[in-house]
């Protein structure tokens, strides 16, 4: 396809609907980004993009087979997924409100008070009660945490204390914590599989390992042996020796910047939106170009026309036309992809009546694929000449061919039944004056016997009546040759 063309023209077929409809799909698609930016749903989306961007390749470059595979997988991975990252869709939608879905960023409750976060934590430490303490950011962990007892409480020193209280049911495994709430416990992470972990980590400090090295969470390890406490993110354990230091470090992840770091980077931020806005304002436009931009061509068809819904008792004696030729006008990416088959003319004779029918052929009689316009239909209309049937008694005369063998001759027969009744248009009966039965061969006939025949109907507008057998008995007479005497005088 060539994508050179004419600004001139270009400007000049341009609308302002379709202005519209570009900033529309540029706005969908810089949602989805802000919405899922940094969540493994964004990561599925890239490569159902690439794929896309594959099969327009493959179709471009005229790759039937690989095309439809391509579509066909395209359709299999977004079911797989929705199925699977159906939790991390939801967990975006449930904290987004409204507004937040169109306009702004969602927004995740957060911890204000990380200064009681980090007196819990110490103050476990101190008595040397293990702890393990997940703190979600961007990304879901419910396909990463196993089993757990949801609490979905709101953080409360107490609480904490009675949850890792070693008497208490709940105290083996994590903590998860969503923003300000205590979403479960008692949940399981998975273990880190790295081999070269100093002896001293136990299983807290490998499953603090395991989840980092799998998702963007925060995760804080009390060890129960020596009251150490210790930060892990991003596959990196270090050790925490300060309240303070707990405190401003948990903020800083969690928050995403400090107060102080953020208001020095609002220009930039507000830079670096406006040049995505930009990427996705360009890739709408090559979106809706490659779909809706491209300049109208105009392809031709004929094809046959499909006659349905005979009326009952009636016959279709005679046609003006059996075919019709459509110009159609569309997109050319569109019109490429086209197949004869997709275009198909159907006539409803419902409403006929015995005599001269004539039929409009429009638009409205033609199937077409969505996206295309039809131009001109020729003819624009169908003569259909319709008849009520009748019915006519005809004599069956069987059609006999080959010879019986030597010094056999064909003395008689006998057919049952020997006339039949045909229906169809009285027009056509009136000409009919006998019909046939199929060929039926002598070659291999030696005696008298009894054989079946079917009937052959001719023209095919006829018909043998319901009450009548398709088939006809035939009874032979076969006898000797009889020698005449020779006339020779002796």
């Amino acid at each position: 396809m060539n994508y050179l063309f004419n600004i001139t023209e270009f400007l000049e077929m341009v609308k302002w609907q379709d202005g519209v409809d570009i900033l529309v799909l540029a706005f969908l698609l810089y949602r989805c980004f802000v919405l899922f930016w940094g969540t493994l749903v964004f990561r599925a989306i890239i490569g159902l993009s690439l794929l896309w961007i594959i099969n327009l390749l493959a179709t471009m470059l005229g790759l039937i087979v690989t095309s439809l595979i391509l579509k066909g997988l395209g359709a299999i991975v977004v079911i797989i997924v929705i199925v699977v990252f159906r939790n991390e869709i939801r967990g975006v939608i449930s904290n987004t409100n409204l507004m937040n879905l169109f306009f702004g960023k969602p927004v995740r409750r957060r911890i204000f008070d990380y200064r009681s976060i980090s007196d819990v934590i110490f103050s476990l430490a101190e008595r040397k009660v293990g702890a393990l303490l997940v703190f979600m950011r961007k990304n879901s962990l419910e396909h990463l945490v196993q089993d757990g007892v949801r609490i979905d409480a709101v953080f409360s020193r107490e609480l904490l204390f009675s949850i890792f209280d070693n008497k208490s049911a709940l105290h083996d495994g994590a903590v998860i914590m969503d923003g300000s709430q205590i979403k479960f416990a008692a949940a399981f992470l998975p273990l880190t599989t790295q081999k070269s972990l100093p002896l001293y980590y136990g299983s807290r400090h490998r499953a603090a390992l395991g989840l980092s090295e799998s998702s963007d969470a925060v995760i804080v390890v009390v060890s129960e042996e020596n009251g150490g406490i210790s930060l892990v993110q991003e596959g990196i354990i270090k050790k925490v020796l300060n309240k303070d230091k707990l405190s401003l470090r948990l903020e800083e992840l969690l928050e995403g910047k400090t107060q102080k770091a953020k208001k020095s980077s609002r220009m930039r931020n507000y830079a670096q939106n406006i040049g995505v806005k930009l990427i996705f304002l360009v890739l709408a436009l090559f979106i809706w170009f490659f779909f809706a931009g491209e300049k109208e061509s105009v392809i031709s068809y004929t094809r046959p026309i499909e006659f349905r819904n005979l009326p009952k008792n009636m016959e279709l004696l005679k046609i003006s036309a059996e075919k019709a030729e459509v110009q159609i006008s569309g997109s050319r990416h569109i019109l490429l992809q086209l197949k004869p088959e997709q275009v198909g003319f159907s006539l409803n004779l419902e409403n006929s009546e015995p005599g001269k029918n004539v039929f409009p052929l429009t638009s409205k009689n033609l199937s077409i694929p969505p996206g295309l316009k039809v131009i001109k239909v020729k003819p624009d209309k169908i003569a259909v000449v319709m008849e009520a049937t009748g019915t006519k008694s005809i004599p069956v005369a069987p059609e006999f061919v080959g010879n019986l063998p030597q010094g056999k001759e064909l003395l008689s027969y006998k057919m049952t039944p020997d006339q039949v009744i045909i229906v169809g248009a009285p027009s056509v009966l009136k000409g009919i004056s006998s019909i046939k039965t199929e060929p039926i061969s002598l070659t291999e006939i030696k005696e008298s016997s009894t054989i079946q025949a079917g009937i052959m109907v001719s023209p095919p507008s006829l018909k043998l009546s319901p009450d009548f057998p398709g088939k006809v008995t035939i009874k032979l007479m076969i006898g000797e040759k009889v020698k005449k005497p020779s006339n020779k005088k002796q």
